[in-house]
């Protein structure tokens, strides 16, 4: 279906998840530099870091799908 406000929900939704990547490659630069204590706990983060990645991309192929009218819309 047809979103009323495409441009409202892909910018807070594109915000949100440039916030939970910065939190988590944190999380990540500060494991590495405790050394890594748990092998497990990094395979965790690798894990997390991918998923948000691959979400990422999703959403940047959704604004490169309605991205172009919005980012208009803003200048």
């Amino acid at each position: 279906g047809h979103w009323k406000h495409p441009s409202l929900s892909i910018d807070k939704h594109l915000r949100n998840i440039d916030e939970n990547i910065k939190k988590v490659l944190k999380g990540l630069v500060k494991n590495q530099m405790e050394g890594n204590k748990s092998i497990q706990r990094s395979d965790e983060q690798q894990n997390l870091y991918e998923a948000l990645v691959e979400a990422y991309e999703a959403d940047k192929a959704i604004l490169d799908t309605y991205g172009d009218s919005t980012i208009l819309k803003r200048r």
